[in-house]
């Protein structure tokens, strides 16, 4: 029963783990990370920084509407005619392809913009567009497209990027869904014009005809960053306004014109750099789709990411609830640790695996589970220790301290030197006749516990109860040279306390004897293999049992051999001596025992007069 209760608490932690790691991987595998966002972008921004700068492509050059640019100029935005004579320096210089990131959307002098419309069909160029979200999202966007005079003569592309909470721009959607057209993007636009070829979208990825780039979902581009602002090769537009021969080295590049003037245009913080600004993003997704270097997380990688967290979820459940805490705890950090530093090392190869989710999948289950576990077994423990503590109950707390602390104790029998008491009620059974079978069972509680703690506190062990009567033993579990003194000092405080409680029970019919002897004794398991118990057997046991005959015989509560009193007396000066010596039989024994006697007023005055031996410093 205690097992399979065990094994249902074990579902139950486990179903609760699947819960928490269901919606995690869920979000993840349809990019709606959510919580797991912030602690995954924190992640990768590491790895980023780890890996550090990388070599841009050569073919990518801005053109910065700079804070020179507009100092000379004296406005922004710039006039169309000065943006005219930009365009027309770089078509001059044969350009490859022009990408200007600037919302040409109103009309201004009729003249200037008919101008920097011809200068755009000099050179392939494509013109911004752009989705304007209103606040709280509820309405749909407004699509800010360029004005028809340009758009006649260029190719049109979204600028949109998506951020993460931080605001750092973390993808560039390749193609966007107008109202009834489908839109492409700024950036794969560029790259279209530059390479002459229109993009092919297979599967996760795109082929620009430069190289093919896997792409995440909703066909987004994951940006890699080449280092801070600056990385992409930058000349300043004024510099082509006052020196046309500049252009002349951008012969067969792609062109991106945007704004990077100081409180002009889009400003970003990029792992790199605080203030990154909005055209070299643009520049950034040109040029990831140039080399093919754009992060690669597609579905495929998702689809890993989960399968890892999966695997990490399932061996941190073996490791919490199966292994032993510190060898689990161990291959579970193994694991995780060795995983960790693949996605680490795939980075380098372009590949963004997720960090935060099998972090998030597999220490809070695995914590989870190691709290279960732990309280489990905290739980058996206390079962476990009542059961001993109640089993112990059985056995003196002695024996029961040593067998739980060696439990091969006794699995050979073993021969020592001890010391047995025996004590008995006289008596009992007319008394029990007139008590009836609860009184006396009460009786004999009473005078059981009263035995155990007299006993307990004489440094022995109580063996055996029998009805009215017990045994215990000394120097029986370690070598104790004052046994016999120990013993000695138990039968007369035991006389005595069982006199005081027979008084104060009203029992006056009743009465105690006690004998005591020592010698070899063995010591063994007797009983079935399942149910055994501790027994002390050999002369010395018989002798001190029948000793109890000898101090009735002698109208005596004490009968203990003369070995024993002589023993004693080497550790205890002053003992009180026998009322009497005598020579008798012992019952089923040939020969004769020398045997002391104490009569009852004898025993009062051994403990009145206390007995400092018995907590002697030799004492076991």
């Amino acid at each position: 029963m205690k097992l399979r209760r065990s094994i249902w608490a074990s579902i139950a932690v486990l179903t609760m783990a699947v819960f928490w790691v269901g919606p995690l991987i869920t979000g993840h595998l349809t990019a709606h990370d959510g919580l797991l966002d912030r602690a995954e972008n924190m992640l990768l921004d590491l790895r980023i920084l780890a890996f550090g700068t990388l070599t841009t492509p050569p073919d990518v050059v801005i053109i910065a509407i700079d804070d020179a640019t507009v100092a000379a100029a004296g406005q922004y935005p710039l006039a169309r005619i000065t943006l005219a004579e930009i365009v027309e320096t770089l078509a001059a210089a044969e350009i490859r392809a022009l990408a200007l990131d600037i919302l040409l959307v109103d009309t201004t002098d009729a003249q200037a913009d008919h101008r920097l419309a011809r200068s755009m069909a000099r050179v392939p160029t494509v013109i911004a567009s752009a989705l304007v979200f209103e606040r709280g999202g509820e309405a749909p966007p407004v699509n800010m497209q360029p004005n028809a005079v340009f758009a006649e003569m260029a190719e049109v592309g979204q600028v949109n990027i998506v951020t993460d909470d931080g605001g750092t721009p973390r993808h560039i959607p390749m193609i966007f869904q107008g109202s009834d057209t489908i839109e492409p993007s700024f950036a794969l636009r560029a790259v279209s014009l530059f390479n002459a070829a229109p993009p092919n979208f297979n599967g996760g990825s795109v082929d620009t005809g430069a190289g093919t780039q896997r792409l995440d979902r909703g066909w987004s581009l994951a940006l890699r960053y080449y280092g801070p602002s600056g990385s992409i090769e930058t000349i300043s537009a004024q510099r082509i306004l006052d020196d046309p021969e500049v252009a002349m080295g951008l012969h067969g590049k792609l062109v991106v014109i945007g704004a990077t003037a100081t409180g002009v245009g889009d400003r970003f913080s990029t792992p790199f750099d605080p203030v990154f600004p909005g055209v070299e993003v643009q520049a950034t997704g040109i040029a990831n789709l140039l080399d093919s270097r754009g992060l690669i997380r597609d579905p495929s990688v998702r689809t890993l990411d989960a399968a890892a967290a999966l695997v990490l979820l399932i061996i941190a459940a073996i490791c919490a609830l199966r292994l032993p805490l510190a060898a689990g705890s161990l291959v579970f950090l193994l694991c995780l640790s060795s995983w960790l530093g693949a996605v680490f090392s795939s980075f380098g190869a372009g590949y963004w695996l997720a960090m935060a989710l099998p972090l998030a999948t597999s220490i809070p289950p695995f914590m989870g589970m190691l709290l279960f576990r732990q309280l489990l077994i905290g739980r058996q423990l206390r079962q476990l220790e009542s059961a001993r503590q109640e089993l112990g109950r059985f056995q003196s707390p002695l024996l029961a301290q040593r067998i739980a602390t060696d439990p091969s104790f006794l699995n050979q029998p073993a021969q020592t030197d001890g010391t047995i008491l025996f004590v008995d009620l006289s008596g009992f059974s007319g008394a029990s006749e007139r008590l009836g079978p609860s009184a006396t069972r009460d009786v004999l509680k009473r005078f059981h516990s009263g035995i155990v703690e007299t006993v307990e506190r004489n440094h022995g062990l109580v063996l055996d109860f029998m009805g009215d009567g017990a045994m215990a033993g000394f120097g029986l579990l370690a070598d104790t040279p004052n046994a016999q003194a120990q013993a000695l000092n138990c039968a007369f405080e035991l006389v005595e306390t069982v006199q005081d409680w027979i008084a104060s029970a009203r029992l006056p019919d009743m009465g105690v004897r006690v004998g005591v002897h020592c010698g070899p004794v063995v010591l063994s398991r007797l009983g079935h293999d399942r149910q055994q118990q501790i027994a002390v057997t050999g002369d010395c046991v018989n002798v001190a049992s029948r000793l109890m005959e000898v101090a009735k015989a002698q109208a005596s509560v004490i009968a203990a051999s003369v070995t024993v009193v002589e023993h004693a007396q080497g550790y205890w000066l002053g003992m009180p001596r026998p009322n009497k010596i005598v020579e008798t039989e012992i019952r089923g024994r040939v020969g004769r025992e020398s045997v002391g006697l104490w009569r009852l007023d004898d025993c009062r005055a051994a403990v009145d007069q206390g007995q400092p031996n018995r907590d002697a410093p030799d004492l076991k």
